[in-house]
């Protein structure tokens, strides 16, 4: 899963750095608002969850590991 996440924010924004490595995609500028969207639509559409709310799934979209945390959650969520 993990590997996914990182080649679905490569193909969103053009980042040099170890993506894996970075926390704080949004706040430290690596995501714009239009990035997070697609993000969001991306990891919804391959992972086959809905990510709901909001300004509440944004913070879990700081760093890759955070991305799959959330990501399971959801998986285990529509499982239940």
């Amino acid at each position: 899963m993990k590997d996914k996440v990182i080649n679905i924010i490569q193909e969103i924004e053009d980042i040099d750095e170890d993506i894996s490595k970075i926390e704080g995609l949004i706040t430290n500028g690596y995501l714009d608002s239009f990035g997070v969207l697609s993000l969001v639509a991306e990891l919804e559409n391959f992972f086959s969850v809905k990510l709901n709310g909001g300004s509440e799934v944004i913070k879990h979209l700081e760093s890759v590991d955070s991305i799959c945390k959330l990501v399971e959650s959801s998986m285990e969520q529509s499982n239940g």
